[in-house]
């Protein structure tokens, strides 16, 4: 018997992805008080972290259509002419939690700001999104990633206990939707 026959003779195995095996999920709701303005925070354990946008983002929840995503995000500064080089990312703009990444704007007008959710030195931002801002809702947590920034090791346990766990952001939405109900 071959390994090609072994390997036929399994039943449609299902393997983790890359994202599920390497990256601890964390998500923000509510980014400066605004409804539907939600991330998720891809956490590697080398503390790298991928900004990208949470299920219940107002984009991804109303199947919106991004036509646009610019990183000139104010007149001084586009996140594009980041610089940030060797191991202690020298040169980096440094983000705050409320730091917008980039903006989106969508087929039907809506223009979103993307913030980090997280205080760290900007790293890269995915420029590839220029070009194909589908990707943005295709495939949010691969290729359709926002940015990655690197948190202060001195501030990254306290950081990341302040992100929703997956468990704590799916209760949240389920609270959400309760209200919704009983509202209507």
């Amino acid at each position: 018997m071959s390994a090609e026959d072994d390997v036929s003779q399994v039943p449609h195995a299902t393997y983790p992805s890359v994202v599920d095996r390497y990256y601890a999920k964390k998500y923000k709701r509510g980014v400066k008080g605004q409804t539907g303005n939600d991330f998720c925070i891809l956490c590697h354990s080398n503390k790298i972290c991928l900004v990208t946008l949470a299920p219940s983002h107002s984009i991804l929840r109303d199947r919106k259509i991004p036509q646009s995503v610019s990183f000139q995000v104010d007149k001084k500064r586009n996140r594009l002419d980041n610089q940030a080089t060797g191991k202690g990312k020298k040169g980096a703009q440094v983000l705050s939690e409320v730091g917008v990444v980039c903006i989106v704007t969508c087929s039907d007008g809506s223009v979103y700001s993307v913030y980090s959710c997280i205080k760290g030195k900007l790293v890269e931002v995915n420029s590839a999104l220029i070009d194909n801002p589908l990707l943005l809702t295709a495939k949010t947590w691969t290729d359709g990633y926002v940015a990655i920034v690197l948190p202060s090791v001195q501030d990254y346990n306290s950081q990341m206990a302040a992100l929703l766990s997956p468990e704590d952001y799916e209760k949240t939405i389920l609270a959400d939707a309760s209200k919704e109900e009983e509202e209507l």
